[in-house]
């Protein structure tokens, strides 16, 4: 009796303990596809402004990586409601074999704490400016970086996010700290998202100020402000989605060339329809860049995709990019390019 007393408590704290520890999940995608590339660049010299680059890359075969990664995540209950949280993940280049490692970057490394409350998270994470604004982003692997002004993942930040428990909206709100950079002086962006799910539709805005970024401007080092906003909107309806997005944004300081300050807009439409396993893709958009007369960049792009399984998909994907509205640089320069790409890939999640 004492031995079967005994035996029940010994297993009761072991449940206790069990149910203490921290829920981790292991994932990962491997991505890869075959592409087909054109590309021409007109670059302005460093050297000498008023002259250009030509760069002429035609019929490129390429087998590319389309985001492979791996990552864990999970969770332990504190009790009274709390939890702790975490979520890192990293960077695979499958297309290439590297034995040093080089070919793995971080993308996420975040910890926090969650409750009634919500959550409070510290580390490498997603924007919540692209959190809003990530309706349009459909496609596998055509380009969709040049209708998107925003960033996507954010080191040195500290996050709050509402609670889960309202369902049909999320505010985010982003610090970022890099005390490591020598034109910081404490926090460096205020980045701000909110959106809302209303049956079919989807509708999302964002606010994003960058203070004392550093650039380089023909090989002169200084310092940028940067301020960008955006909204999206996306409906769905018999397995047909529609999804637009505009963001607008303004730069100041080093980049401020003849007084002319610099920025710009863009707006993006995409649309799909699922039937069966197959979902066929489309997305057109343009962005201008503001202060120099450059005009506009058009691009458009189309694809379907095949679902052999929930966790793998095939796909074929053409995406045209008419960059004469050009964009500049990290070193200063702007760039005008023009390319096309042709993608077929394979992807599998685990």
């Amino acid at each position: 009796m004492k031995k079967s007393a005994i035996a029940l408590a010994v297993a009761a704290a072991l449940a206790a303990s069990a149910a203490a520890q921290a829920e981790t999940t292991f994932y990962g995608r491997a991505a890869l596809a075959v592409t087909y590339q054109d590309i021409k660049k007109v670059r302005e010299d460093i050297n000498s402004p008023d002259d250009i680059i030509n760069f002429f890359n035609d019929g490129i075969w390429d087998i590319r990586n389309a985001g492979s990664r791996w990552g864990v995540r999970g969770s332990e209950d504190l009790g009274n409601g709390l939890s702790a949280i975490y979520h890192i993940e990293t960077n695979i280049n499958a297309s290439e074999y590297n034995g040093n490692g080089d070919g793995q970057t971080g993308r996420l490394a975040w910890v926090g704490l969650q409750g009634g409350f919500g959550a409070v998270k510290i580390g490498a994470q997603w924007t919540p400016f692209y959190n809003a604004l990530g309706a349009t982003d459909i496609f596998n692997e055509a380009n969709w970086f040049d209708k998107y002004n925003g960033p996507f993942r954010q080191n040195n930040s500290i996050l709050y996010e509402t609670p889960s428990s309202i369902t049909a909206f999320k505010g985010e709100a982003m610090l970022v700290m890099n005390g490591a950079d020598p034109a910081s002086d404490g926090i460096d962006v205020y980045d701000i998202g909110a959106s809302g799910n209303f049956g079919p539709v989807y509708v999302g805005a964002a606010y994003r100020s960058e203070e004392g970024q550093p650039g380089v401007l023909n090989g002169d080092p200084g310092t940028k402000d940067n301020n960008m906003w955006g909204i999206t909107a996306s409906f769905d309806i018999a397995g047909a989605s529609i999804a637009a997005l505009y963001t607008d944004y303004d730069s100041y300081g080093i980049f401020d060339l003849d007084g002319v300050e610099q920025g710009g807009n863009s707006w993006y439409v995409t649309g799909q329809y699922t039937f069966g396993n197959n979902i066929l893709k489309a997305g057109w958009g343009q962005a201008s860049l503001d202060g120099r007369g450059l005009g506009d960049t058009d691009e458009w792009a189309i694809g379907i995709q095949h679902n052999l399984s929930k966790r793998t998909r095939v796909w074929i994907e053409y995406q045209d990019d008419d960059g004469n509205g050009g964009f500049v640089s990290d070193d200063g320069r702007f760039v005008f390019q023009d390319e096309s790409l042709l993608s077929i890939g394979l992807r599998h999640d685990f």
